[in-house]
């Protein structure tokens, strides 16, 4: 009977040195809103710091996150740090976490908190982070942080143009016509020499001036050749006189 209580004992003494284990070994969860608070809206304390990832005063847009870098000092050992956040002043729970894993060690921790995807535009958004555990002094106790404060925003969409490509055919030049260069010269034709009459050389006249043209080329053809045939003619004529006359 003594050994049966003695078993119970042990198994109910593992059982909880486990659940112990895996509480301080958990991550962050939603943080008790009886825990949160008694600490909205109160004055950093300690030796706790934190700064957030946009500054303190920004604009975030709704469904964002905001990170948040804790620093500490002081602890022998510590519990749990808690992030809290407020809407307006108002405790909210989707921007609150406790974390059960902080390393005391490191001295440091990164925390995050979303800004609701509900929440007005132009709230006023603010988020604290309190440390809790045993303290150098080996009493129990709690730092607080500064009070890091946002406005939310609407999410903004950009939107991107399609991109257009215009081709420009290329400049054809115009044929050019090749020149005219051909411009007929019109010379008078050449005048052959009357025949020579018994040995004597007959000196052909000088050309008659050119008129200028009153008709087509062909009647000035014509009339210049019939008058070369008359001087020929009556220079033939003298050419047979002279020895008659001698």
């Amino acid at each position: 009977m003594r050994s049966m209580r003695q078993r119970l004992a042990a198994v109910t003494l593992l059982g909880g040195l486990t659940t112990l284990g895996i509480g301080l070994s958990a991550g962050p969860a939603s943080a008790n809103i009886n825990e949160c608070s008694g600490f909205l809206g109160n004055a950093q304390s300690g030796s706790l710091h934190m700064t957030g990832n946009p500054a303190a005063g920004a604009s975030v847009p709704v469904g964002s996150d905001i990170t948040l870098n804790a620093s500490w000092s002081g602890f022998d050992e510590t519990n749990r740090l808690f992030v809290c956040g407020s809407v307006d002043g108002v405790y909210n729970a989707a921007m609150s976490s406790e974390d059960l894993g902080v390393d005391n060690n490191a001295g440091a921790a990164t925390e995050t908190s979303t800004v609701p995807s509900g929440t007005p535009v132009g709230a006023n958004v603010c988020v604290v982070s309190v440390l809790r555990g045993r303290l150098v002094s080996q009493v129990q106790g709690d730092m607080e942080s500064e009070t890091l404060c946002y406005t939310s925003a609407a999410v903004t969409t950009t939107t991107t143009a399609p991109t257009t490509t215009t081709t420009v055919a290329p400049k054809v030049a115009a044929p050019v016509d090749p020149a005219t260069t051909d411009a007929g010269t019109t010379s008078a034709p050449a005048v052959e020499p009357a025949p020579s009459v018994s040995g004597e050389v007959v000196v052909a006249p000088a050309p008659l001036p050119e008129l200028p043209r009153t008709g087509s080329g062909i009647d000035v053809l014509a009339g210049f050749g019939g008058a070369a045939l008359a001087l020929g003619g009556l220079t033939r004529f003298m050419g047979r006189r002279r020895p008659a006359e001698g």
